[in-house]
């Protein structure tokens, strides 16, 4: 197995390292687990006022149904060579919610016998930061208290 990793000069972000890390992490773990013997690319470029992170394998792929449910938690792909690798469903669950909470997205592209693909985009420095609807907490107004 190759990993391969390509990135562009000088890309500056502020996030949580650990928290970032482990979205890292996690993508990498997959990408060996659900492909074994696969070559991996990480991808990092900056476009458009975004950091753009990508992890590449060229194993089994994803049916669309998978894709729309790989970010729900627990959710885990039923055919029967993925299932034994085992895992909770909880990791692309939680890329998402890390990734959102920094003002980014996350997305799949995969296609069955083909490979599986996850981008995440996060804020530049000096870009505009816009914060994702999930990472912000609404403003509930309180009922005046009884004396």
């Amino acid at each position: 197995r190759t990993i391969r990793c390509c990135a562009d000069d000088k890309i500056v972000i502020v996030a949580d390292e650990g928290r970032l890390r482990q979205v890292v992490e996690n993508l990498l773990t997959n990408a060996m687990k659900y492909a074994p013997g696969s070559d991996i690319d990480v991808t990092v470029a900056s476009r458009d006022g975004e950091v753009g992170i990508e992890v590449a394998d060229e194993g089994p792929g994803m049916t669309q149904h998978e894709v729309a449910r790989a970010f729900d938690p627990f959710y885990q792909a039923d055919s029967s060579p993925i299932r034994k690798v085992g895992g909770l469903g909880l990791g692309l669950y939680i890329c998402r919610r890390i990734v959102e909470a920094h003002g980014g997205r996350i997305t799949i592209d995969a296609t069955p016998g083909s490979g599986t693909t996850v981008r995440f985009a996060l804020p530049e420095v000096g870009a505009p930061a816009t914060p994702s609807f999930s990472s912000v907490a609404p403003a509930v107004p309180r009922a005046p208290r009884e004396t």
